[in-house]
C-alpha cells in the first residue's frame, strides 16, 4: 500500500476529518499552497517605524509617502484612511474617518513629522458658508447716472470662504441693501463708474470649525441674455488678525470673471464615516443608510444632491474598477458610473451581509469580506462565497467573525480575529489567517491588531504587540525562514499494517517528518519524528501495526510531495 500526499490544500473544517481528501489538510499552520507545494511563511521582521504613543490597541495605520519622506499615520481606534484624488495635490493631504471624530478630517504633510505621533493636528474636512447677517455691502459712490435708468445695474453680492489649502465653501446668500434692522431690502443700485465696499466678518470667529480661513472670494449677480448668474469679482486675502475687512468693487459687468462653480458645495455630513476614493476622483462615505460623495477632485465638497438613500444599515464600503460596493446588514449593492452624478444602482442578490467594518479588503479583482456565512467575493465577475467548502455557520461562528480585520497581500486574504474567549493564564485566544482565491486556507500563529498593504512593493506592514503590550511594526514574510506544519487527515486502513518506508520530495532541507499511529487501545502515540536531509527513500520503525495512522510534516521550505509505503521496494515501484 502506497498513500501519496500532494499536491497539498489547506485546512477543511467543514469536513469531517476522516472523510477529507489525501490532499486536504487537518492542521495547517503558517502555509503557502504554491502551486500545490506545501511551503512555509518566513518570519515577520521588524521594521523600525513609530507609532503613536498611548493605551490600547492600535486599531488602523497608513504610510504616507511623499516626494521628500514617508509618515506614519496611526489611531487607537478603527479609521479609513485615504490619500488625496488629486494626482498633484501640492500639499500632500490625507483625508480619514474615524470614531475619534464626529467627522472626517484631513492633514497636510507639513503637520506630519518623522519619528513622531502622527496625526497630532488634523483639520475639519469641509467649509462652511460665511453667515449672510455677517456680510455687508455698501450703497453705490459716485458713478454716471446721466443715461438714467437705462445704464443702471442692480446687484447682489456673495462671498466664499477659501482655506490655506485652496478649499472654496458654498456662498453665503445674496446681501443686497439693508434697512436700519439690518434687513435685505433690494439690491445695490450702480451706476457705470460707480463703487460698492463689501465687508466681511472678523475671520476669528470661524476656530471653532478648526480650520484655517486665508481668503475672501467676492461673487456678485450679473444678468445677461440669457439669465443671470454670480461672477467672480475678486478676493480678499485674510491677515492673521484681520478684523472687518473689506473689499471695494470697481470692476464693469464686461470684466467679471468665472461664473462660480461652489453653489451646492456643503460640507459632509456630520458622522461621515468609511471614506474610500474612486476611479472618478470623488471620495465616497456613509451615514446610516445613507451615501454620500464628494465632488470629483474637491474632497471637501460634497453636494446634497449626489446622496443615495438605501433601504438598509450600511457597514462599509469598497472600490474596484469604477464601481462602489456598498456593504450593509443585509445584500451589498453596486454603484457604477464616473461621476457621482450618475451612478447606477444594482442590488448583489446572491451577496451577503457584512459584519465587520475591517474585514472588507480590496484585492485588486474584487473585494473580499467576513460575512456571517464565511468570506464573500464581489467583483466585475459576480459573486461568491469563496469560503463556502471550509466552513459551515458553526466552525466559522467560533472565530468570532465580527472581529475580523484583513489586510491584502499580493492577492491574498491575512484576516485576524478574536474569540473573546480567555485561556487558563487570563489571556485572549487570539490568532490569524490566510486564505488565497483557491480557498486554501492557513491558520497563523500571529495576531496583529492593525496592518497595511504597500501595493507599490508588495509588503504588508502588521502591528504586533509585545509582551508588555507595546505596540512594534512589522513587515509580513519577509524574515528569516520559519517553518510551517502540515498535519493530514486520519489514515484509516482496512486491515492493520505497518508503514515501514517514506520518501519526501522537496526544495529546503531538513523537512520533519512525524508518523502518528493508534494503537489497540485508541491510544494515538508518536512512531517516528525525524530532521529528513535529502530526497532518498528511508526506512520507518517496524515491530507494530496499525489500522490508523497520522502524518505531520514541518518544513521551512517548500515540500511538492511525500509518499509513505508498507516497504522500500513498494515505495520504489511506485
Amino acid at each position: 500500500m502506497v498513500v501519496e500526499f500532494g499536491p497539498f490544500q489547506g485546512v477543511v473544517p467543514r469536513v469531517d476529518p476522516y472523510l477529507l481528501q489525501v490532499t486536504q489538510g487537518e492542521v495547517a499552520t503558517n502555509c503557502y499552497f504554491s502551486s500545490g507545494s506545501l511551503q512555509a511563511l518566513r518570519s515577520a521582521e521588524l521594521a523600525d517605524k513609530p507609532l503613536s504613543g498611548g493605551t490600547g490597541d492600535i486599531e488602523a495605520v497608513y504610510r504616507h509617502d511623499t516626494l521628500s519622506a514617508s509618515y506614519w499615520v496611526s489611531f487607537r481606534a478603527p479609521a479609513d484612511i485615504v490619500p488625496s484624488p488629486v494626482s498633484r495635490d501640492t500639499y500632500r493631504r490625507l483625508y480619514f474617518s474615524s470614531v475619534l471624530y464626529a467627522s472626517p478630517r484631513l492633514v497636510a504633510e507639513t503637520l506630519l513629522h518623522e519619528g513622531a505621533t502622527n496625526p497630532a493636528t488634523t483639520y475639519a474636512l469641509g467649509v462652511p458658508a460665511p453667515a449672510t447677517a455677517e456680510i455687508t455691502v455698501s450703497s453705490a459712490v459716485g458713478g454716471d447716472s446721466s443715461g438714467g435708468v437705462t445704464t443702471q445695474e442692480s446687484r447682489y453680492y456673495a462671498v466664499t470662504w477659501v482655506t490655506q489649502y485652496g478649499e472654496e465653501s458654498a456662498p453665503s446668500g445674496l446681501v443686497g441693501v439693508r434697512n436700519l434692522d439690518n434687513v435685505i431690502t433690494g439690491p445695490v443700485v450702480v451706476y457705470p463708474g460707480g463703487t460698492v465696499t463689501v465687508t466681511v466678518p472678523d475671520k476669528p470667529l470661524l476656530a471653532a470649525v478648526e480650520m484655517v480661513i486665508a481668503k475672501a472670494n467676492i461673487y456678485r449677480t450679473n444678468t445677461g441674455s440669457s439669465g443671470s448668474a454670480l461672477q467672480y469679482v475678486g478676493t480678499i486675502e485674510l491677515g492673521v488678525n484681520t478684523v472687518n475687512t473689506t473689499f471695494v468693487d470697481t470692476v464693469p459687468s464686461s470684466s467679471l470673471a468665472e461664473v462660480i462653480q461652489t453653489s451646492t458645495w456643503t460640507q459632509p455630513q456630520p458622522g461621515l464615516t468609511g471614506l474610500v476614493v474612486m476611479a472618478c476622483g470623488a471620495l465616497a462615505g456613509f451615514v446610516g443608510r445613507q451615501i454620500c460623495f464628494s465632488e470629483p477632485y474637491y474632497p471637501h465638497a460634497w453636494p446634497v444632491a449626489y446622496e443615495r438613500p438605501l433601504e438598509d444599515d450600511i457597514v462599509g464600503l469598497g472600490v474596484f474598477g469604477r464601481s462602489l460596493l456598498v456593504l450593509t446588514t443585509r445584500n451589498p449593492f453596486v454603484f457604477t458610473g464616473d461621476h457621482p452624478g450618475n451612478m447606477e444602482r444594482q442590488r448583489i442578490d446572491d451577496g451577503l451581509a457584512c459584519v465587520s467594518k475591517r474585514s472588507i479588503v480590496d484585492i485588486g479583482v474584487g473585494i473580499l469580506y467576513a460575512t456571517p456565512e464565511g468570506i464573500m467575493f464581489v467583483g466585475s465577475s459576480g459573486a461568491r462565497l469563496v469560503s463556502s467548502a471550509l466552513f459551515t455557520r458553526r466552525e466559522w461562528s467560533s472565530i468570532n467573525p465580527e472581529t475580523i480585520h484583513a489586510y491584502n497581500y499580493g492577492g491574498r486574504y491575512v484576516g485576524f480575529y478574536d474569540t473573546g474567549i480567555l485561556n487558563d493564564q487570563g489571556e485572549l485566544l487570539r490568532g490569524g489567517f490566510i486564505l488565497d482565491l483557491d480557498g486554501n486556507w492557513s491558520w497563523l500563529t500571529t495576531y496583529a491588531t492593525a496592518g497595511w498593504y504597500d501595493s507599490k512593493s508588495g509588503q504588508l506592514y502588521l502591528v504586533v504587540n509585545d509582551v508588555v503590550g507595546a505596540a512594534q511594526m512589522f513587515l509580513f514574510d519577509v524574515g528569516a525562514s520559519q517553518a510551517c506544519y502540515w498535519e493530514s487527515r486520519p489514515l484509516a486502513t482496512n486491515r492493520a499494517m505497518n508503514f515501514g518506508a517514506a520518501r519526501i520530495r522537496a526544495e529546503g532541507w531538513p523537512v520533519t517528518l512525524t508518523l502518528y499511529a493508534t494503537d489497540t487501545a485508541g491510544t494515538e502515540q508518536v512512531m517516528f519524528s525525524r530532521s529528513v536531509m535529502d530526497e532518498k527513500p528511508f526506512r520507518l520503525p517496524a515491530g507494530y501495526r496499525s489500522d490508523k495512522y497520522r502524518m505531520g510534516l514541518a518544513t521551512a521550505g517548500k515540500v511538492h510531495k511525500c509518499w509513505l509505503a508498507e516497504s522500500l521496494a513498494e515505495l520504489v515501484r511506485s
